[in-house]
């Protein structure tokens, strides 16, 4: 039985948000929004904190544009100081994405942009809606080497672990990814994270992301056209790292799905079906669904997998947003089960537990 929102308790600070978020997705949530801010007290800069930590400031900012009684016009000002941070942190990020990926195409390495910017180019309304932490490449493996040789050209440091490229299976970015940093002193200006998987090698999902690397399209980024992922499989990249690597743990994951959804056509959504079916991960879609059916109130189609209560409440007041689920409980029960069948979480426990007790204590030394 899906759960309702009623059974959440939830303070008003929480409705806010997702009430936000609803008006963001479907366009149905303004006079709820209206009662909320007219009828009860909310603590504006909770809210704020809140939205923060949810990665969803994009959508709260645009209260800015709703046209509401009751705002204070302090948290006005404060929404106009971030929507200019996001706007000005966003095109920076771009233009280094088009500089990282110039020097690295001029060299021949093979890679695409995926996620992030890649992403909001393709199911946003535009780039400044959606606020992205990293700047992400999908390439093969065998170029990791290379990339070990250029990046520090580019003021580019390799953080939290050197990667050994004599033997990559011992390394860090095998299992997980490979992650870049520029700085500036002590503080980091740029992220930039390679990966060979859609997934985390280690949570056992069986793709790579050669298969679809030949059938790309551009997107268009500042004044350049760059390459990446068509929408499905930038989709189904998606669902994986927001539903099976993160457990569905921000609303922001919710409001990429809600756009998913909105943006892709039947047959393209009977395509992404499809491959969420080949790769074992339809549960982790279909549970995408049912939350987004709790929490914003939306008509999309019905589904008979829903997460539990327990999962709902952990999203909604951030429990998942840095346990990793080799050290979170209840971050690996829920990742396994998000998994399609009993010989995927099986598998999948078994490559989990072999890497926390058995792998990582070695990369740790490393």
């Amino acid at each position: 039985m899906n759960i309702q929102k009623s059974s959440l308790n939830l303070s008003p600070e929480h409705q806010l948000l997702l009430l936000c978020c609803q008006e963001f997705l479907y366009k149905n949530a303004r006079p709820l929004l209206q009662n909320l801010i007219s009828n009860t007290p909310i603590d504006w800069k909770e809210a704020y904190k809140l939205a923060s930590k949810q990665g969803i400031l994009s959508q709260l900012c645009m209260l800015l544009f709703y046209k509401l009684d009751g705002i204070p016009p302090e948290f006005i000002q404060s929404l106009q100081n971030t929507q200019r941070y996001i706007n000005t942190r966003n095109r920076q990020q771009v233009n280094e994405l088009i500089r990282v990926f110039k020097v690295l195409q001029k060299e021949n390495i093979p890679l695409l942009p995926y996620k992030g910017f890649a992403f909001a180019s393709q199911f946003y309304h535009n780039i400044f809606q959606r606020i992205s932490v990293d700047i992400d490449f999908a390439l093969d493996i065998k170029h990791y080497k290379r990339i070990q040789e250029i990046m520090p050209h580019l003021g580019y440091e390799e953080y939290k672990s050197r990667i050994d490229t004599d033997a990559i299976a011992n390394s860090r970015a095998y299992y997980l990814d490979y992650p870049w940093v520029r700085k500036k002193d002590d503080t980091i200006l740029s992220s930039v994270e390679f990966h060979w998987t859609p997934s985390h090698q280690v949570l056992n999902i069986p793709i790579k992301f050669h298969e679809f690397m030949e059938e790309s399209t551009t997107v268009k980024m500042a004044t350049h056209q760059i390459p990446t992922f068509k929408k499905v499989p930038q989709a189904l990249f998606a669902i994986i790292h927001h539903g099976n690597v993160d457990c569905w743990g921000k609303l922001k994951h919710l409001v990429d799905l809600g756009l998913m959804l909105k943006v892709l056509n039947s047959n393209e959504l009977e395509e992404l079906k499809g491959l969420c079916k080949k790769y074992r991960i339809y549960r982790s879609f279909e549970i995408g669904k049912s939350l987004l059916q709790s929490l914003f109130d939306t008509t999309i189609p019905s589904t008979k997998i829903h997460p539990s209560k327990a999962w709902i409440r952990e999203i909604v007041h951030g429990g998942l947003h840095h346990s990793h689920w080799t050290e979170s409980k209840g971050k690996l029960l829920f990742f396994i089960q998000s998994r399609d069948g009993w010989w995927d979480k099986i598998k999948a426990l078994g490559s989990i537990l072999h890497y926390q007790f058995f792998v990582k204590p070695k990369l740790d030394k490393i």
